[in-house]
C-alpha cells in the first residue's frame, strides 16, 4: 500500500483543489498542512490533471486544451485573454519609462510574426532557441513559436564560448536574435536568424494545438547534471505545470501581476511566464540591478506576487520602504542559502511581515515548480512539499534506490537519480525539510566547472585547470568554487588573473564565474593540460598545492620539467 492510500485516497475518487489549496494556506507558523489533498494530486496524476483544467476553467475561463488529448497552449495563454484590456507582460528598463504589452497587442504581434517565419522554415516541431533578454521582444517571440508549434528555448546573452556550447546541445534549427547587437552564435546559426518583428497581418492557419507528448519547450536546466545538458519538455507538461503553478502555487487572478527580479532567467523566467499567462496576469520584468538600486520601481506597476531572491532580499534590507497594498504574496527559492536573521530582517524593515511567504523551486527542464510550500506569516524556513500532481521518489544517496525512510534524495519518478536528483530531503510530520544538494552546487545550480576548466586551460600562460568545491560559510550552507590554475615554470603576473577574467565576463559569462582564483607554478597531474580534479581537490585542500608553491626543490623539478618537454 503506499503512503497516499494510507492517507484514504484510492484511484477514481474526485480530487479536491479547493481543499489542497485551504490545507496550504496557513494561519500561523507552527501550522502544519493537511497532506491528504496534495498527496492524492501525487497518486492520480491524470486525474488530477483533469481536475486542474476545470478548476482553471472556472476561474480564467474555458480551455482549448483538452488534458491528456491536445494542448493549444497559444490559444490558452494568449488568445482567450485578446479581447480583455489586461496587461500580459511588463518591461522594466535600466532607464526610461516601462514597456508595458496588454494580451491583445501580444496576440496582433505574435500572429503577425508567426506568419512571417512560415515562408522562412518554421513548422510545427522546429526548434527556436531564442537568444533575447528577458523583454518585449523575446516574449513576443515565445508566443509566436507556439503559435506555430515551435519548440522554443530561452537563452539568454553571454559569451561566445558558452553560447557555442548552448547551441550545441539544443541543435535549434532557428535562432531569434537583437537585430542591434546580434549575439555571436556562429556563421550557420546566424543566418537562419529569424526576423523579431513583421508586419500586421492575418495568419493563414490557426494557432498548433500540440500532442500531449510534443515538445513545447527546449532547456538547458542549470539544475541538472552535467551543466549544458538539454530537455525537451512535452507539452502535456509544459500546461499542466503552467496552470498549476498559476492556480496552486502562485494563486493568481486574471489582471494580477507577478515579478521575481534576480531569479535565475533559464532556470525560471518562462515557466513564471506561461503560469501568469495562463491565468490572464501579467510578468513584470524588472533587471536585478534596477531593483538592488531602486526597488520601490515595483510600486508603478501593482505587483501582486513577488519572488525574492536572496540578491533582492539583501537589497530590501539596504533599503527599507513601504510596500504598496497590491502586494498579497511573497516567495523564495528554497535553493538559495537561507539566511534566517537577514531574511527576516528584510521582512521586518519592509513591513512585509505578514504577507504569507513560500518557498518555491522551479526548473524550466521539469516544466515548472519542482517543489514548493504551504503559506505562512512570517514563514521564514526550509520546509517544502513536492509540486502537485507530480508522482516522486526519495532515494538512498549510496545505492541510488528508494529508501523505505522518510530522508533521501527526492527525485521526479521518471528522472534519474545521479542527473535529476534535487535535494536531500526529512520529513518533519506533514512537510519535508530542505537538507542539501547531493554533490556540490552554488544555489542549487550546478557548476560548470570542467568547461570552466578548458576555457582557462586555453589560455597561453596555462598548463591545465580544475575546479574545487569547498564549504561556504556555515551560516548559509552554500559552496564556494575555486579555480586553480597550474602554470607550470611561469613566473606569476598580474596579467594572468586579468586575462582570466576577461575570459570568464567576455566569454562564458556569470555561470561560469568562480569564487576565487588561485595560480600555482607547478604542473598538474593529468593528460596534457586535462588537470585530474580529485587529485587537484584533495591536495588543495590538503594545503599541499600551497606547500609545494613555496618549496624551492619543487621549483627547481618544475623548471627541468620545462627545459624536458617539446616545445
Amino acid at each position: 500500500m503506499t503512503r497516499q492510500r494510507l492517507l484514504g485516497y484510492e484511484r477514481g475518487m474526485p480530487i479536491d483543489l479547493a481543499a489542497l489549496l485551504r490545507s496550504v494556506e496557513l494561519r500561523r507558523e507552527d501550522e502544519s498542512p493537511d497532506p491528504g489533498p496534495l498527496s492524492a494530486t501525487w497518486e492520480d496524476p491524470a486525474a488530477f490533471r483533469r481536475a486542474l483544467f476545470a478548476f482553471a476553467a472556472e476561474r480564467t475561463g474555458t480551455l482549448k486544451s483538452r488534458a491528456g488529448t491536445a494542448y493549444d497552449v497559444y490559444a490558452d495563454a494568449v488568445l482567450r485573454h485578446a479581447a480583455s484590456d489586461r496587461i500580459a507582460f511588463v518591461e522594466v528598463p535600466s532607464r526610461g519609462v516601462p514597456a508595458r504589452l496588454r494580451f491583445s497587442e501580444l496576440h496582433a504581434r505574435a500572429s503577425a510574426l508567426a506568419a512571417a517565419w512560415t515562408p522562412l522554415g518554421v513548422k510545427p516541431g522546429a526548434a527556436i532557441a531564442i537568444v533575447l533578454p528577458p523583454g518585449v521582444t523575446g516574449v513576443v517571440a515565445l508566443a509566436a513559436a507556439l503559435y506555430a508549434g515551435a519548440c522554443a528555448s530561452w537563452i539568454t546573452p553571454k559569451g561566445d564560448l558558452a553560447l557555442a556550447a548552448a547551441m550545441e546541445a539544443l541543435a535549434p534549427a532557428h535562432v531569434v536574435l537583437d537585430p542591434k547587437a546580434p549575439a555571436k552564435v556562429g556563421e550557420k546559426l546566424a543566418k537562419k536568424a529569424l526576423p523579431v518583428a513583421a508586419p500586421p497581418r492575418a495568419p493563414g492557419v490557426g494557432p498548433h494545438a500540440y500532442a500531449p507528448k510534443e515538445p513545447c519547450l527546449g532547456a538547458l536546466s542549470p539544475l541538472r547534471a552535467p551543466f549544458g545538458t538539454a530537455t525537451l519538455v512535452p507539452a502535456e507538461t509544459v500546461v499542466s505545470s503552467a496552470l498549476s503553478d498559476a492556480m496552486l502555487v502562485h494563486r493568481l487572478a486574471p489582471g494580477e501581476r507577478l515579478s521575481a527580479p534576480g531569479f535565475h532567467h533559464e532556470q525560471a523566467f518562462l515557466p513564471m511566464v506561461l503560469s501568469a499567462w495562463l491565468a490572464g496576469a501579467a510578468y513584470v520584468s524588472v533587471p536585478l540591478a534596477t531593483f538592488q538600486s531602486t526597488p520601490a520601481v515595483l510600486d508603478a506597476e501593482g505587483v501582486n506576487v513577488l519572488g525574492l531572491s536572496a540578491s533582492a532580499t539583501a537589497a530590501l534590507r539596504a533599503s527599507p520602504r513601504a510596500w504598496p497594498g497590491s502586494l498579497k504574496a511573497l516567495f523564495r527559492d528554497v535553493g538559495e542559502p537561507l539566511d534566517w536573521m537577514e531574511t527576516r530582517a528584510a521582512l521586518a524593515g519592509n513591513n512585509l511581515g505578514k504577507l504569507p511567504l513560500s518557498n518555491l523551486l522551479i526548473d524550466t527542464a521539469a516544466g515548472g515548480t519542482v517543489l514548493f510550500s504551504a503559506r505562512r506569516p512570517q514563514g521564514i524556513n526550509a520546509k517544502t512539499l513536492p509540486s502537485p500532481g507530480v508522482p516522486w521518489d526519495l532515494f538512498d544517496p549510496a545505492t541510488k534506490k528508494p529508501t523505505t525512510g522518510d530522508a533521501g534524495l527526492f527525485v521526479r519518478r521518471g528522472d534519474k537519480p545521479d542527473k535529476d536528483g534535487y535535494f536531500l530531503l526529512a520529513r518533519v510530520a506533514s512537510e519535508y525539510l530542505w537538507g542539501s544538494t547531493l554533490t556540490p552546487r552554488r544555489s542549487a545550480r550546478v557548476f560548470p566547472g570542467e568547461a570552466l576548466s578548458l576555457a582557462v586551460s586555453e589560455l597561453p600562460f596555462c598548463e591545465g585547470a580544475a575546479v574545487v568545491p569547498l564549504p561556504g560559510a556555515a551560516a548559509r550552507g552554500d559552496t564556494r568554487f575555486v579555480l586553480c590554475v597550474f602554470i607550470g615554470a611561469r613566473q606569476n603576473d598580474p596579467s594572468f588573473t586579468d586575462a582570466i577574467d576577461k575570459l570568464v565576463r567576455e566569454r562564458l559569462g556569470p555561470d561560469y564565474t568562480p569564487d576565487a582564483v588561485e595560480l600555482f607554478p607547478l604542473y598538474g597531474r593529468g593528460k596534457g593540460k586535462k588537470v585530474d580534479p580529485e587529485w587537484c581537490a584533495s591536495n588543495y585542500r590538503a594545503g599541499r598545492l600551497h606547500a609545494r608553491a613555496a618549496n624551492p626543490g619543487v621549483a627547481a623539478l618544475v623548471e627541468l620539467r620545462r627545459r624536458l618537454t617539446p616545445a
